[in-house]
């Protein structure tokens, strides 16, 4: 009876072409759009801090804020969009030491491997996550740009929107 009502509410799913929010539904079985990131309308937002004055695109509705000397910014609670500046230039190495001896978020691999950009994908509890840590020169400055720390995980599409924001980071003027 149990398989009779989920295989009838997917259908029903399967029916509908529009999510709730309006957006088109993923094709029922779909994994790979069911872990899309939606598509995103950037839009440039000014990241003014101290003596760092900088643009970054980010997506429509985005917004800036220091936190701790961290610059964030983030697109509602961060679920979709979140990067976070420190504008001391990273020590890349240092980072990539701290990715592979990370024991809670266990690497699975390196899907970047730069001088100056990592994309890397890891598990905790059996659940994938995708990160980034890239340095971004922006003027006479470099800085390190990367994906939100915290609750959310992310896909490698979300990281690829925020990579391509990271790399915009501009200054300001």
């Amino acid at each position: 009876m149990r398989f009779m009502l989920i295989a009838a509410a997917a259908l029903a799913l399967g029916a509908c072409d529009k999510s709730a929010d309006g957006r088109a539904a993923a094709p029922a079985g779909d994994k790979a759009s069911e872990k899309a990131a939606p598509k995103l309308v950037m839009a440039p937002v000014d990241v003014v801090y101290e003596d760092f004055k900088a643009t970054i695109d980010a997506p429509k509705g985005a917004t800036f804020k220091e936190s701790y000397g961290t610059l964030e910014v983030k697109l509602g609670d961060g679920k979709d969009f979140f990067v976070q500046i420190d504008t001391d230039a990273p020590d890349m190495a240092k980072v990539k030491a701290s990715v592979k001896k990370n024991d809670v978020q266990k690497l699975v691999k390196f899907h970047t491997e730069s001088a100056d950009t990592f994309v890397y994908e890891t598990k905790f509890m059996r659940k994938q996550s995708f990160w980034l840590d890239t340095a971004v020169k922006v003027g006479d400055k470099t800085v390190h740009c990367y994906s939100g720390r915290g609750a959310n995980s992310y896909t490698a599409a979300h990281i690829a929107t925020m990579e391509a924001a990271c790399k915009s980071l501009k200054p300001k003027g």
